[in-house]
């Protein structure tokens, strides 16, 4: 598909390159934190804007539009959240895009996917059109029906990982795709003793108690973050008797959690502490961090993990296996036995993991650094602008 923009000066990209990232909503989830560091960082390199056709939800949201508009970051969106009153948005879209005129159109997540798609029929002149894949499956039902078609849209798809680049169900044109993994702001290292009791004492932990800690949306048919699964391995293995369990984030399943734990009678041992801002203060002061999911991309929740030391249990499919050391544990996805003898074991060791996953920090600070990450999609759009005047 011939991409008709922009102008070129010696070789280089006219300055400066405009950027538009267009996603759902400013909310709690990883791609959402990804498209904030992700802006805030390329805004060192070139002008970015970000649209969304839901607006800001909750309180993650709002502390994500606080920090882009503090970086002078643009943030626009018509509000837009009934699916009666979706039929508009690509015109809206294609408006904004016709007045804001970027030389990339970068969309995240199925759904904006689909609307930059179709707003690209409205614009003139028409921009570069490129998108993340966030996860190694495609969770809307039409997204899926379209993949032909929004392949052939989009002049180049980034994979957040090599594991989605070369997901099946994703089926991404190679000629037009590569994997840049996803990057954080890095966590700072605090003092992870003063953390830890404080936290404990805030949650109301009693002493001598292990913490798991699983963070992630508790939504999905079947649950991506296997909540489900957490619990009921919680019960079974009788863990509450020697450890207690944080959940942070929310969710439409979150109400059937809740019912299932007390259904199991571990309700008392579990804390529920909703979506929070300083996510890092909770690794710091766990023991294991859970991340039994059913499938994966790229977690945001396991980078930040790696990145302070955090000994983790994932399950063993390929997204997660980037992070295997001897500072993790691998578990059966779906697999209540299974993940048992990894909370039995990483419980045991947990002390060990600590100490070797304090000696990998620096290389997953430098793998998931935003910075670095930001620098290398900067190059991409570069690249792309180049060959629009080819």
């Amino acid at each position: 598909m011939p991409m008709n923009r922009p102008e070129v000066q010696s070789g280089r990209p006219r300055l400066p390159l405009k950027v538009l990232h267009v996603i759902n909503t400013l909310s709690a989830g990883g791609a959402e934190v990804l498209v904030t560091d992700l802006a805030i960082a390329l805004s060192q390199h070139c002008q970015v804007n970000v649209w969304t056709y839901g607006g800001t939800r909750d309180l993650k949201g709002r502390s994500l539009r606080a920090r882009l508009q503090q970086a002078g970051i643009e943030v626009t969106s018509p509000g837009i959240s009934k699916k009666l009153r979706m039929i508009p948005i690509p015109a809206l879209l294609a408006g904004y895009i016709n007045q804001y005129r970027p030389d990339i159109v970068h969309a995240h997540i199925e759904q904006s996917e689909l609307f930059s798609a179709l707003s690209m029929y409205l614009c003139h002149p028409r921009p570069i059109l490129i998108r993340t894949i966030h996860n190694s499956r495609i969770g809307l039902p039409l997204a899926r029906k379209l993949r032909p078609w929004l392949a052939a849209r989009f002049d180049w798809s980034v994979a957040c990982s090599d594991a989605v680049l070369n997901a099946r169900e994703n089926a991404l044109p190679k000629s037009r795709a590569c994997a840049i993994d996803n990057g954080i702001t890095l966590p700072e290292l605090g003092e992870r003793a003063v953390l830890r009791k404080r936290v404990r004492a805030e949650l109301g932990v009693p002493s001598g108690m292990k913490v798991l800690l699983q963070i992630g949306a508790m939504r999905g048919s079947p649950m991506q973050k296997a909540h489900d699964v957490v619990i009921e391995a919680f019960a079974a293995g009788g863990f509450m008797r020697t450890s207690e369990l944080v959940f942070l984030g929310d969710g439409h399943r979150r109400a059937g959690i809740e019912t299932r734990a007390k259904e199991l009678g571990i309700d008392s041992s579990i804390h529920f502490c909703g979506i929070v801002e300083d996510v890092a203060k909770y690794i710091l002061a766990a023991d294991v961090v859970l991340m039994p999911s059913r499938y994966e991309g790229l977690p945001i929740a396991a980078a930040e993990a790696a990145c302070l030391g955090a000994p983790m249990i994932l399950s063993d499919i390929e997204p997660l296996r980037a992070f295997a050391s001897k500072a993790t544990s691998l578990c059966a996805p779906g697999d209540v036995k299974s993940l048992i003898a990894s909370m039995h074991y990483a419980l045991g060791h947990c002390d060990e993991m600590w100490q070797e996953g304090e000696d990998l920090i620096p290389a997953f600070r430098g793998r998931f650094d935003i910075t670095g990450v930001a620098k290398r999609y900067f190059d991409l759009y570069a690249r792309l602008v180049r060959a629009a005047r080819v």
